[in-house]
């Protein structure tokens, strides 16, 4: 189990642009073998793993239930940022599905659980940074619900975090981009942009596996 983990990571992270399905079939081993020996933690990798794969390369349709899967194991987890991911996973997928509201509610409810368990300074769960990976999508959710006013604020704040765990270079670039952006209305550009830098190097002091 803990080598196929093992080598479904690897192929998320030299596929070269391309999506092997692999690395899906990787996962589902993982989650059949966790699932038959109730490893929590393994379970949540492996369906984590799966919706990474999906949003690549299924239907949101299909990687939703994947999502709701992931949240409701995350109850049973004894750490506080799962539920937390389980949360962003359920937003990201609804932004894409089109229900904005529903993707508004997630996102924020999984800032809101890091920073009510001060879980959110850890740099990285599931190879984000949870707390950026929010931020860089609700910025999207508000400009498409009609409030850029509360999207800016979402900018303002991520810029803060991105200071964090990143090199002052990759950081500096970042902000200075995501400032034109806004500067010229254009939340959906910034926060894409934002959306490519929350990935943290695995060899950044703090930085976690999973």
């Amino acid at each position: 189990m803990r080598l196929m983990a093992a080598r479904a990571t690897v192929l998320h992270y030299t596929n070269r642009g391309k999506v092997p399905v692999e690395m899906e079939e990787a996962w589902a081993t993982v989650l059949e073998i966790a699932t038959e020996r109730d490893e929590i933690q393994y379970s949540l990798r492996a369906l984590w793993g799966l919706w990474a794969f999906g949003t690549n390369a299924r239907p949101y349709p299909q990687i939703l239930t994947l999502a709701e899967r992931f949240c409701a194991l995350a109850k049973r987890s004894s750490d506080p940022v799962d539920p937390a991911t389980g949360d962003r996973m359920l937003g990201v997928t609804l932004h894409y599905l089109g229900d904005q509201s529903g993707a508004q509610s997630h996102l924020e409810g999984s800032l809101a659980r890091l920073g009510g368990t001060g879980a959110g300074t850890q740099p990285v769960h599931f190879q984000y940074n949870q707390v950026l990976a929010a931020r860089a999508y609700l910025p999207r959710v508000l400009w498409l619900r009609g409030m850029p006013d509360a999207a800016h604020v979402v900018f303002d704040e991520l810029r803060v975090e991105l200071c964090v765990g990143q090199s002052l270079d990759l950081a500096g670039t970042a902000a200075a981009s995501t400032e034109r952006s806004v500067a010229t209305s254009n939340a959906w550009g910034a926060s894409g942009l934002c959306c490519k830098v929350i990935v943290l190097p695995i060899s950044s002091p703090g930085c976690r596996s999973n």
